[in-house]
């Protein structure tokens, strides 16, 4: 029996030990065990979140691909009725522009009239330049700025 008492005996003189104290303040220091259930509701409340946001970019990223193809009623002036993709930045668009269906060629340079779609007897319009007369008549940008800057300042 003395021998079961003796691990007792020591238990009691282990638990009886003051704890060691904080060195700048001669407190003693007491530790507190780590709270595993706070530490899981926080783990619990931020995967919510997590879940929550995630959630929101989707349901934001589905509006969007709904309101894209709205567009607001403007009438019927123009609408595109097709397209074909033939390159990097060439399009080929029919185009309802009031009562003419239009074959339209789009590049990065510009837009250019194919057909006229729904008549047959019009021919592919090819745009002509601007005649060379009348950029010749238009003074250069010197002249006509310094013409305003003799107006301006009263020179004849």
């Amino acid at each position: 029996m003395s021998e079961a008492a003796a691990p007792a005996q020591a238990a009691v003189t282990a638990e009886s030990v003051p704890a060691p104290a904080a060195p700048l303040t001669g407190k003693p220091m007491v530790h507190a065990a780590p709270s595993y259930s706070s530490t899981g509701g926080s783990l619990a409340s931020m995967a919510g979140s997590l879940v929550v946001v995630l959630a929101l970019i989707f349901v934001f990223a589905w509006l969007m691909r709904r309101v894209q193809g709205l567009r607001p009623a403007r009438g019927d002036a123009l609408r595109i009725e097709g397209g074909l993709q033939l390159g990097a930045k060439e399009r080929l668009v029919i185009v309802q522009a009031g009562e003419a269906r239009l074959l339209l060629g789009v590049t990065a340079g510009g837009i250019s009239l194919l057909h006229r779609l729904g008549d047959a007897a019009a021919e592919p319009q090819v745009p002509q330049p601007a005649p060379q007369a009348a950029a010749a008549e238009l003074p250069s940008f010197q002249q006509a700025f310094g013409d305003q800057l003799n107006k301006l300042l009263g020179r004849k």
